[in-house]
């Protein structure tokens, strides 16, 4: 055995050359579904995530204090709230276009992220699988393919 042969095994793990079509075909998958996400929480998202929904405004979660952080808690017009609606379905669509793939992917997932702090009774895992992969997605070159 060689004398640096751990070394070498190393960087040949860490640096090794890596099909990174397999991310781009993540990347667009993820993106059409959390798409399809957004555009099926169109109906109801002045019910369950604005001002005047079921849970109200931020002085009436009070009793739901779980210290969570949401950019929802600091909109109460709803024209706020559909103009945060809209730029994350803007931004879901260039993730999945591969435009500015990792710029637009983390303002997805702090879109998702306010969206399950806002009212995580109304979520269930599916948004949950959509968080995580946005984090893997985040780290990994995605949009250095099919973009």
């Amino acid at each position: 055995m060689r004398k640096n042969a751990i070394p070498y095994r190393l960087n040949l793990f860490l640096f090794e050359k890596i099909d990174i079509r397999q991310y781009a075909a993540l990347r667009i998958g993820l993106g059409i579904w959390i798409t399809f996400y957004w555009l099926n929480l169109l109906p109801l998202y002045p019910l369950h995530f604005g001002s005047n929904g079921w849970l109200g405004s931020t002085q009436s979660l009070e009793i739901y204090n779980s210290g969570d952080w949401s950019l929802l808690f600091l909109l109460e017009s709803n024209a706020a709230s559909n103009g945060f609606i809209a730029l994350s379905l803007i931004c879901s669509t260039a993730f999945t276009l591969g435009f500015f793939s990792k710029i637009s992917g983390w303002v997805t997932l702090l879109a998702m992220v306010s969206l399950w702090n806002r009212n995580p009774l109304r979520l269930d895992g599916d948004d949950a699988v959509l968080r995580v992969m946005l984090v893997y997605l985040g780290l990994a070159p995605c949009g250095r393919a099919w973009s």
